[in-house]
Parts: structure tokens; sequence; C-alpha cells
């Protein structure tokens, strides 16, 4: 098996591409499972910075009512949770759902780091009433979807795999079929047949090394047909050559003859 890999460029070409394409899905793959939850807080927290601090000014001027509706139709636009207290810590609403609460003593730092982002705020409507907010966004939406995309694995690393094949097979075909024009030219070459060994016509370094195969049976047909005419008048000489001395040989045998013949 190694030495018909090591014999064979389009094995080779094959095998490098299909090595290629699967190393990149593997780590898209990973960049998404391993990434995605970090970055989606990450551009929450961006998002709920900006848009908490225009709502926190629009409540200073709504009353209790008109701040109750707010803060919930802004825990289901963002997808955060949001437990609102009064002066007291007395828990008086919540709106969203409430993936997880804080302990009265609970670190919020921590909380943040491990379940996602907590904020706190106070407020103050236009009624007087002052608020504690706290707005927890957590990681349960992109969870979700990787859950689904967990299971749906088998089935994408299948569609991968003949997408990946199929790809690497064009690929190795394009890249070495005309390799492979050039080496079944220059086999012709060796035996003598010089009848245009390359007959595609490209413009990269395969065509162009193409034709200089093309121009070089061309200069070796030329100069082997030079050397068939040029051996040719050789022969016809040398057999002159011949036919001239046997005719001497015949001339000298005939007069020896006659001298030797006596009158």
């Amino acid at each position: 098996m190694r030495k018909y890999i090591k014999e064979h460029l389009t094995v080779k070409v094959f095998l490098v591409t299909i090595m290629l394409l699967l190393t990149l899905s593997a780590a898209i793959y990973g960049m998404v499972t391993f990434g995605m939850s970090n970055f989606y807080l990450t551009e929450l927290n961006k998002s709920l910075e900006k848009e908490l601090d225009t709502t926190i000014s629009q409540i200073k001027d709504m009353t209790n009512d008109e701040t109750q509706k707010i803060l919930e139709r802004f825990a289901i636009e963002y997808g955060v949770s949001i437990i609102v207290k009064n002066q007291e810590g007395e828990e008086i609403g919540n709106y969203g759902e409430i993936s997880y609460f804080l302990a009265p003593d609970a670190d919020s730092s921590k909380a943040q780091n491990s379940k996602g982002i907590t904020k706190n705020y106070i407020v103050k409507s236009n009624e007087g009433t002052i608020y504690k907010l706290q707005i927890f966004g957590t990681k349960e939406s992109v969870n979700i979807g990787l859950k689904v995309l967990n299971r749906i694995l088998p089935v994408l690393g299948v569609i991968t795999f003949a997408v990946s094949i199929l790809i690497a097979i064009f690929f190795a075909q394009y890249i070495t079929r005309p390799i492979l024009k050039v080496n079944e030219a220059s086999k012709r070459m060796v035996k003598l047949d010089f009848r245009r060994p390359y007959p595609e016509t490209r413009s990269d370094e395969i065509g162009i090394l193409g034709e200089n195969l093309n121009r070089l049976a061309e200069h070796l047909e030329e100069t082997l047909q030079e050397l068939k005419e040029k051996n040719k008048i050789l022969q016809d000489e040398i057999q002159r050559e011949q036919e001239m001395e046997q005719k001497q040989l015949s001339f000298f045998a005939a007069v020896s003859h006659e001298l030797k013949t006596p009158v």
C-alpha cells in the first residue's frame, strides 16, 4: 500500500487534500464548540452595556407600571433574566426565565465568571420608588444550540467526509491530470513517437512544459530526419564505392587472366 501511494501522484494529492479538509472541518467545529459560548457572552455584555444605560435613563422618567412593562420587554428582547428588589432587598418581581439565583451573601463576580453575566443597578422612578435591579445573562441559549449541534454531529460528520472525498477526488484529478499527460508524452518520445506528444494548450507552467516538449519533439524529429537523409546519402556513397571496387577487381582479374594466357 505504501509503495502504491509512493508511486502515484494522484493518490498523494488526494490524501493530502482530504486530510487538510477534514482537519479544517474539525478545527472549525472545535472553535464553534469551545468559543461560541464565550463569544456569545462577550457580545451580550457589549449589547447590555449600551442598552441598559438607555433603559435605566428612561426608567427615571417613568411610573412604576411603565417601569415593569419596559423591564419585561427588555428581558424578552435580550433573553436575560431580571430580578427587581425594593430598597430593603426584598424581591418584588422578576422578568424573563430565571436560570439561577444569587444567595444574599453570594459573590456576584464569581457568579458572573461561572454562570454568565451579572449586573446590578439601583434606579429611582419618577414616583420616588427605588429599585435594585439584578440582570442575569447566561449561556443557556447558546448551550441549547450546542446540544443540538452535538446531536446532528454524526450526520454532519458523514456529510463532511463525503463532500471532502468528492472535493479531494476532483482536486487530485484537476492537479495531476496535466502532469500525467506530460508523463505520457515523455513516454511516447522515448519510443520515438514525435506526433505532438502533448495535445493540450494551457497557459500555466504545466502548459509551458508541454509546449516545450512539443518543440523538443519537433526538433528531434527534424534532427532524426536529417540524420536519416545523411545516412542514406552515406549508404549510397558506400554502395558506389563498393561497386567501383568490385569493377576494379573484376578488371584486374580479367587483365591478369589475359596476361597469363599464352598467345
